[in-house]
């Protein structure tokens, strides 16, 4: 959909859908939007369908907070997806990767609102059009008529609806006004048919439209003059549709987000770890503080970053009870611990981003937010929190069709004879599935065919201590250089120490006194509350149970050289090497092989301190990777965590060293 508007057109194809699919059909909706409305204005829109009040209630529950991201809601028990693209259309469109049966095309006409009927929108749907791909639009404009016959479809008047006399309607037929002198060399991996396509010469469609893969199923990947070339390694792998079982390795945020997604999709689950307990290494803090560090300069790290944490704000909603046990609503001040910091929050302040979402705070309202005096002000996320992770694992991983298998250590993973894996562990069980993700940290790396993942350890550790009566009115979570929580069960969580290297989870008391006088640097007022001094534990203020001592938990993060996570379809390092070892010699080499990916196996790791918000994202990225789905996050998002970018740029690396 090209204007979602009040999400009218939404709720219609979904009750329908609902109303009349078989069980086990899936719904993706994928609509764009530039100026999306608030809560409030969307159940007043909605408001005289009181047919579709159900679906509009759970709508606008959803659609709380849209910053110009990505944004994955699910409705209908997981039946019905819709990915709403924040922003301009001719940038959103160009990211996306679908393959659309039907289009609702923006009702207003050129004459009020050209840039959506603009050649460059045009050209996107005709590029992630199947063949037979329908269109409908209110507006029966000459100009739209002219541009979608254009763009290769075939249109015509069809009766209207209400007050309106006539309505158009089209179907994707391509290959209409081509330019035959215009010709370019396309290679795709098709995740339609699930196969490589062979390099073919096809017609340029104009102007700037679409020309089909070889099988004529779907469009190739760079089959217009302006198409950007897209490197083998970073392309879509081909799907696993025909997977009915899948494997997933890792207990933590990582694996069981993966599962969830999974299972979702109708296949069946195994979930293994060698821990006796979900959620017994870097997802096991009892506060993990749900909240982002956005740039103003739109990297792929805030991209990942707006759209995860909004798809797991979701997620926590749908899950989990704002109870301040299992999660806290209670929004996180982020304060401006530098003049360097300050700037930063000042850009971000100018991009005008829904004040529902994050808006600029001085001192005085900073502190009036937290309940307590505060050094400076900063920026209030008023939708964030802080999660008890394991809960959240716990959640994620509690389904039917997840099959959990705890104290299952790993020791191989196997291709086997049926196109399949299996997993087998250190006292010779053994596991078969079509589909693998590894999604287990450190020991992710373990495993020979992953071995070659630039992972790196952080140690991190965190303290807790007993609330005060004082400190009790800390109202939201703190952040700056370090961080602190709202009491959780008559305990703050506080940290965290950053050890890059350190792979070793013992207790320090040096860590302890570190975090002590980061809060201290943080908030002073609150480090006097809670009433303990980092060197000598002299009691500033009582706490309200003098029994209760404070106590710390060590865990170990992992991150890349880049510090974005790993999260897609894993490939065979030995022949990367091989194919693409011209890139040593010429980092510019442009290559029509396709990729070497090992089928059916993924990847989700590297999450850092970042999991609550990119994990449940990538479990996300990974089902539709598997399934052949709409992708949840913007191609050069996905491209920017790929498993192969390192084998790349290690390649290339060897040319620069010459």
């Amino acid at each position: 959909e090209t204007g979602f508007g009040s999400g009218l057109n939404f709720l219609c194809a979904c009750d329908l859908f609902v109303r009349t699919a078989p069980p086990d059909a899936r719904l993706h909706v994928l609509s764009t939007e530039l100026h999306p409305f608030e809560a409030d204005e969307f159940a007043e829109a909605l408001s005289p369908w009181t047919e579709l009040a159900p679906l509009a209630s759970e709508l606008c529950a959803q659609l709380v907070s849209l910053p110009p991201a990505w944004h994955r809601c699910v409705f209908a028990d997981g039946r019905v997806t819709l990915t709403l693209l924040v922003g301009d259309a001719r940038e959103t469109l160009r990211e996306a990767d679908a393959a659309v049966d039907a289009w609702f095309l923006d009702g207003f006409s050129p004459a009020r609102n050209p840039d959506i009927w603009s050649d460059a929108v045009i050209a996107q749907v005709a590029r992630l059009s199947r063949p037979g791909s329908t269109c409908s639009t209110w507006s029966v404009a000459g100009d739209v008529r002219r541009r979608l016959r254009a763009a290769g479809f075939i249109v015509k008047r069809a009766p209207g609806f209400g007050t309106k006399r006539s309505m158009l309607r089209g179907e994707f037929a391509g290959g209409v006004g081509t330019d035959a002198s215009a010709t370019i060399a396309a290679v795709s991996i098709d995740p339609v048919i699930d196969s490589v396509i062979d390099p073919v010469i096809v017609p340029v469609i104009v102007p700037g439209t679409i020309a089909f893969d070889a099988a004529g199923t779907r469009p190739a990947r760079a089959a217009t003059a302006s198409a950007r070339h897209v490197a083998p390694w970073l392309q879509r792998p081909p799907a696993r549709r025909d997977s009915r079982t899948a494997i997933v390795i890792g207990g933590g945020l990582a694996g069981t987000s993966a599962a969830a997604s999974l299972a979702a999709r109708g296949l069946r689950v195994t979930l293994v770890d060698r821990h006796a307990a979900l959620a017994a290494e870097a997802s096991g803090n009892a506060q993990g503080v749900l909240y982002i560090k956005p740039s103003p300069h739109g990297t792929a790290l805030t991209a990942l970053s707006l759209a995860g944490v909004s798809f797991a704000l979701r997620e926590l909603v749908r899950r989990l009870p704002a109870d301040g046990t299992a999660w806290s609503q209670c929004g996180v001040v982020v304060l401006a611990h530098d003049s360097a910091e300050a700037d930063r929050h000042a850009q971000l302040a100018a991009l005008g981003w829904p004040s529902s979402f994050v808006r600029a705070v001085d001192a005085g309202a900073a502190a009036h937010l937290a309940g307590i005096a505060l050094p400076s002000g900063g920026l209030f996320y008023p939708a964030a929190g802080w999660v008890h992770p394991p809960a959240l694992c716990a959640s994620l991983a509690h389904d039917p069709r997840i099959d959990l298998r705890l104290g299952w250590t790993v020791d191989t993973l196997t291709r086997d004879a049926a196109d399949g894996w299996t997993v087998t562990n250190t006292t010779r069980d053994t596991l078969h599935a079509d589909v693998v993700v590894v999604a287990s940290a450190l020991d992710t790396t373990r495993l020979p065919a992953l071995a070659h993942l630039p992972l790196k350890p952080i140690r991190g550790q965190i303290t807790m201590v007993p609330a005060t009566e004082a400190s009790t009115r800390l109202a939201t979570v703190l952040c700056g250089e370090s961080y602190v929580a709202p009491a959780r069960n008559g305990r703050h969580c506080l940290g965290a120490t950053f050890d890059v290297g350190d792979a070793a989870t013992d207790l320090r008391a040096a860590d302890d006194v570190a975090n002590l006088d980061a809060l201290r640097a943080l908030a002073p007022a609150l480090s006097d509350a809670i009433g303990t001094s980092a060197g000598d534990d002299t009691p500033r203020a009582r706490p309200a149970d003098d029994n209760r001592t404070r106590s710390s938990r060590a865990a170990v993060r992992v991150v890349t050289p880049d510090y974005l996570p790993i999260a897609g379809a894993a490939l065979d390092a030995d022949r990367f090497r091989e194919r693409f070892a011209a890139l040593a010699r010429d980092a510019t080499t442009r290559f029509d092989e396709p990729a070497p990916w090992l089928p059916g196996l993924f990847v989700s790791t590297g999450h850092g301190s970042r999991g609550l918000v990119t994990a449940p994202i990538a479990g996300e990225l990974i089902a539709a990777l598997v399934t052949g789905e709409p992708l949840p996050l913007p191609t050069n998002v996905v491209q920017a965590l790929a498993t192969g970018r390192f084998l790349a740029r290690d390649l290339k690396r060897r040319q620069s060293a010459r």
